[in-house]
C-alpha cells in the first residue's frame, strides 16, 4: 500500500466547492453609463439659443431667431403672415398680360376686313345720297338765283358760292348726325349693321359713345375748305384706303382721329 495522497478534484467546474461563483453579467457588454439623452446637455451661450442638429441630409430648418444675422426683420414682404410681393393684398400688383391688338381689346377680337368695311361704307353712302337728294333739291330752289333767258323765259340756275357752300355744309352736317347718332349708341352704322361689323374704342373694346364719335366725323369737314375742299376730301379718302390694307390695326385717319378700331362681330 502506497502512502502518496490522493489526487487533487479537477478545477473550474461549477460544482467546484472551493471555486467562487462568477457574477451574473460576467463579461457580458456592460450597458452605457446613464446621461442626457437627446441634444446635448451642453448649455447655451449667454444670449444665444440651444443648438438644434441639422436634419437628415440638409440644414436646419429653423428659423433664425429675431435680430440674428440674415434674419427677415418685422414687416418685410418676405416675413411669414406678409403677403408675398405680387400676392393680392400686397401693395403693388403686377400688370396684367395685354390684350392682342393693343389696348384693351379682348383676345377674340377679329379686325373687320377691308372688304366688309368698304361694303358697308357704300351701304351708308347709298342711304345718305337717298337722304340728301330731297334736301339739295329744296336748298337749289330756295337758295339758285332767278334768271330769265332772252326769250322772256325765266329759270333758277345760279347758286352762286355762298349757296354751294350752304348746300355742302348741310350735306355734311346730315352724314355728321347720321355717323355720330349710330356710333355713339350703337357702334353700327346700317351699313355696318348689314354686313356685321362695329366701331369700338381701342382702349377698353367698348361702344365709343359720343366724344369719339364725333371726333371720327371731324376729318370729313376739310370738305368744307374753299377751293381745296375738293382736292382735301380726295386725298381723305385715298388715306383711308391705304390703310385698310397697310394699317396693322386698319385704322383709317377717322379710326386714328377718335382711338378706334372696327371688328368683325358675325
Amino acid at each position: 500500500m502506497s502512502d502518496a495522497p490522493p489526487p487533487p478534484p479537477p478545477s473550474g467546474g461549477p460544482d467546484d466547492p472551493n471555486v467562487p461563483p462568477v457574477p451574473p453579467g460576467f463579461g457580458a457588454p456592460q450597458p452605457p453609463p446613464p446621461g442626457p439623452q437627446g441634444p446635448s446637455a451642453t448649455p447655451p451661450p449667454p444670449g444665444g439659443f440651444p443648438q438644434q442638429p441639422p436634419p437628415p441630409g440638409g440644414y436646419s430648418q429653423q428659423p433664425p431667431p429675431p435680430g440674428a444675422y440674415g434674419a427677415t426683420p418685422p414687416g418685410s414682404p418676405q416675413a411669414p403672415g406678409n403677403p408675398q410681393f405680387g400676392q393680392p393684398g400686397y401693395g403693388y400688383q403686377p400688370p396684367a398680360a395685354p390684350y392682342q391688338y393693343g389696348g384693351g381689346l379682348p383676345g377674340s377680337a377679329i379686325l373687320a376686313s377691308p372688304g366688309k368695311r368698304i361694303g358697308g361704307f357704300l351701304i351708308d353712302f347709298v342711304i345718305m345720297v337717298i337722304i340728301n337728294i330731297p334736301v339739295a333739291i329744296v336748298l337749289f330752289l330756295v337758295l339758285a338765283q332767278t334768271s330769265t333767258d332772252s326769250f322772256g323765259n325765266t329759270y333758277r340756275a345760279d347758286l352762286g358760292i355762298g349757296g354751294q357752300l350752304l348746300i355742302n355744309l348741310v350735306s355734311t352736317l346730315i352724314w355728321a348726325a347720321y355717323h355720330i347718332g349710330f356710333v355713339a349708341v350703337k357702334g353700327q352704322t346700317p351699313g355696318a349693321m348689314l354686313v356685321k361689323v362695329k366701331v369700338v374704342r381701342l382702349a377698353d373694346g367698348q361702344i365709343p359713345g359720343g366724344g369719339p364719335a364725333t371726333l371720327r366725323v371731324l376729318p370729313n369737314f376739310v370738305g368744307l375748305i374753299p377751293c381745296l375742299g375738293i382736292f382735301l376730301s380726295i386725298g381723305l379718302w385715298i388715306w383711308a384706303l391705304v390703310n385698310l390694307f397697310s394699317n396693322e390695326r386698319r385704322q383709317t385717319p377717322f379710326d386714328l382721329a377718335a382711338k378706334t378700331v372696327v371688328i368683325d362681330v358675325a
